[in-house]
This record gives C-alpha cells, sequence and structure tokens, in this order.
C-alpha cells in the first residue's frame, strides 16, 4: 500500500516525503504509467486482500488474486 500511496504523492504533486524513498526512480515510473484512479484502485484490493488474510481466508488464493487484479490494471 506504502508504494501507491507514495505513487498517488507523486501524481499529486504533494509536498509529503516518500514512504519508499529508496524505490523514487521506480515510484515515478510506475506514477507516469497509471492513472489516480489505478493507483487507488490497487490500494483498495490490498486493503481487501488484508481483510480477507486477518479473517484467515486461504493466503495463496488471495495473493494469487491479487496480483492478477494489479497486473491487469497496470496493462490498461
Amino acid at each position: 500500500m506504502g508504494l501507491y500511496r507514495d505513487v498517488l504523492t507523486i501524481q499529486l504533486g504533494s509536498n509529503q516525503g516518500l514512504i519508499n524513498p529508496d524505490l523514487e526512480n521506480e515510484i515515478r515510473g510506475l506514477a507516469r504509467d497509471i492513472s489516480q484512479a489505478q493507483a487507488i484502485h490497487a490500494i483498495e484490493k490490498i486493503q481487501q486482500v488484508r481483510y480477507r488474510v486477518e479473517r484467515n481466508v486461504r493466503d495463496s488464493l488471495l495473493m494469487d488474486s491479487l496480483a492478477v487484479s494489479l497486473r491487469r490494471k497496470a496493462k490498461r
């Protein structure tokens, strides 16, 4: 979630510091490649997975689903 928060920080031109300053080049690249809506969608999907993991839903299925969802959105 921190990565996508950083992406939104860059996209919005915020003065807030990055959570992952060591990944700034990658974050800037991702900020150019996806829309703000896609970044928000990614954060929402990650939140859903976290919620389900806390409720003992099978972790491997959740991670696979999340990876597929994020990959599809990034390709658009």
